[in-house]
């Protein structure tokens, strides 16, 4: 049987936001990835939620993500959009293309 632990979502968010910063992450990313990833939990997605925190603080510590995506737009057409995330975060990623595309 699987056991869970209640946290105060502010005081999860406030320590992620920490966490992610940290690592190098800059405050308005860590903010967008840490919104998506309790988002997830909240509509109980879990497999997209704060489960996966380890994995990113790993992969930024490893060198696999980087803090700061270099995000590049590959290809535009009227009603198309491809964008590389430059490993960064693809909570961040996508939401900033998504910026983009409703622009």
């Amino acid at each position: 049987m699987e056991e869970y632990i209640d946290i105060r979502v502010d005081l999860l968010r406030k320590f992620t936001v920490n966490v992610f910063k940290k690592l190098g992450v800059p405050a308005e990313d860590a903010e967008i990835a840490v919104d998506v990833l309790i988002a997830a939990d909240q509509r109980g997605i879990d497999s997209h939620g704060v489960q996966r925190f380890k994995r990113y603080t790993d992969g930024l510590q490893t060198g696999v993500m980087k803090p700061v995506s270099d995000m590049k737009i590959l290809k535009e057409t009227p009603n198309k959009l491809v964008v590389s995330g430059g490993d960064g975060l693809g909570q961040v990623v996508i939401y900033r293309t998504m910026k983009l595309v409703i622009d």
